[in-house]
């Protein structure tokens, strides 16, 4: 047997662990996905969390020492603490006070026969969710499937293998404590991306594949998939300044969106202002040009390049 038909199959199997869980998700009623979903909100902060944060540093050990090591942004999103987990949590337990979608009818209208037509939201089936080198989307992407009665196939990058591992055993735990099969958030520990595109080709067992990550990942998904593919393009997070803002306080929101965290997606990427509020900053312009060589930079910030403007860059 050849390696791509062992991938194949291997591939298939997943799938089908995964198609088979989905129906028990399908059929569990709302306060049963709240119960799973709140075991782990608890656990991300309770009992799972030493666990986590252990593989967490093992992954980030990896990352420091890897020829060439990862880049700084990257191992950023890579991170877990305490801060992080917790946040983890609260955005758990935000999606289980969302109501129920399963079941929902929407333009629900009476034919002139007596007959009631609409359209009922039911899950999807089975999800693929391709990521890199962020652990968090392991509990996002769990969350929201298992909340909308989906079962999910987690494949992570390879960076965040020990992270991954850790968190969807703090899922199956859940999972299991509520008497549901720990496949309906089925974690692949093989980050061989022969296995990936093959998986992408179980069209017959996955109704859907969601890339979250570069334009690098999105395009091999979107070239080897014979699934369906919810992809997101590239995009740009502009400041805009009013007219008749407090400048003072424009300027401590746009070097907020830019620097708390540079390495996320929704950091600031370009500032856009009125004519009139244009005309107002541009004395501070000048003055923040002519004395830039005397402002010192954090340690591990360098200057950005005219040619760089409405761009983001990880490096």
């Amino acid at each position: 047997m050849t390696n791509a038909n062992a991938r194949t199959n291997d591939a298939e199997q997943l799938a089908r662990r995964a198609r088979t869980a989905s129906s028990a998700i399908a059929a569990a009623s709302t306060h049963k996905k709240n119960a799973v979903l709140s075991r782990v909100a608890d656990a991300l902060v309770g009992t799972g969390a030493r666990a986590i944060l252990e593989a967490n540093a093992k992954d980030l050990d990896g990352a420091r020492s890897a020829s060439p090591p990862l880049a700084p942004a990257l191992i950023e999103r890579l991170t877990l603490d305490a801060k992080k987990l917790a946040g983890l949590a609260r955005a758990v337990a935000e999606i289980v006070a969302l109501p129920d979608p399963v079941g929902h009818i929407d333009d629900l209208t009476t034919r002139p026969s007596g007959i009631q037509v609409g359209r009922m939201r039911i899950p999807l089936g089975t999800v693929l969710m391709v990521y890199e080198s962020r652990p968090n989307v392991t509990i996002d992407a769990a969350a929201l499937c298992i909340k909308a009665g989906d079962a999910v196939i987690l494949r992570g990058g390879k960076e965040s293998l020990h992270s991954n591992a850790a968190l969807a055993h703090v899922l199956h735990g859940a999972l299991a404590a509520e008497g549901l099969p720990a496949d309906c958030a089925l974690f692949v520990d093989d980050t061989d991306r022969a296995l990936l595109y093959a998986l992408l080709q179980q069209s017959k067992l996955i109704d859907l594949a969601v890339p979250r990550g570069g334009a690098g990942l999105i395009e091999a998904v979107n070239e080897h998939a014979r699934v369906p593919v919810l992809a997101h393009a590239e995009g740009i997070c502009h400041v805009y300044v009013h007219k008749d803002a407090d400048l003072d306080m424009a300027e401590r929101i746009i070097v907020n969106a830019k620097v708390q965290r540079p390495g996320v997606c929704s950091g600031g990427a370009r500032g856009t202002r009125r004519r009139a509020a244009g005309r107002r900053t541009r004395a501070r312009d000048r003055a923040a040009h002519e004395g830039r060589d005397r402002c010192r930079l954090p340690h591990g910030i360098s200057r950005a390049h005219p040619r760089s403007e409405g761009r983001r860059s990880l490096r």
